[in-house]
């Protein structure tokens, strides 16, 4: 598992093919801990997200966060293909996306 106090840790050490929470809304609400920006462009970091987006495709979902998998780190991905019909092509509506360390923002003054 990851050690949360240094930002990252050491990814390796996450077993191949990740495990979703059954129930993930006490996990969403917990804290997650910002991914050190020296640690986004490691292999280690790289393959964790690719690990991600292939779990998230596995469970046909739309989104993901660290949390949902056990890795409580400010990260999600998401992307929503629609398949509209046999003969047509998937319809992209969100293309593929990586947040890293978001933040939210009020926009109303």
């Amino acid at each position: 598992m990851i050690n949360m106090n240094s930002g990252l840790g050491s990814i390796s050490k996450i077993p191949t093919g990740l495990r979703t929470l059954i129930d993930a809304q006490k996990a969403l609400r917990q804290e997650a801990a910002p991914v050190d920006p020296a640690k986004i462009t490691t292999p280690d970091f790289q393959r964790f997200l690719d690990e991600m987006v292939e779990t998230m495709h596995e469970y046909n979902g739309v989104g993901l966060a660290g949390p949902q998998v056990h890795i409580a780190l400010q990260v999600a991905v998401m992307e929503a293909v629609f398949h509209l019909g046999k003969e047509k092509e998937p319809e992209v509506v969100v293309p593929l996306t990586y947040m890293i360390n978001p933040k939210i923002e009020s926009t109303s003054g």
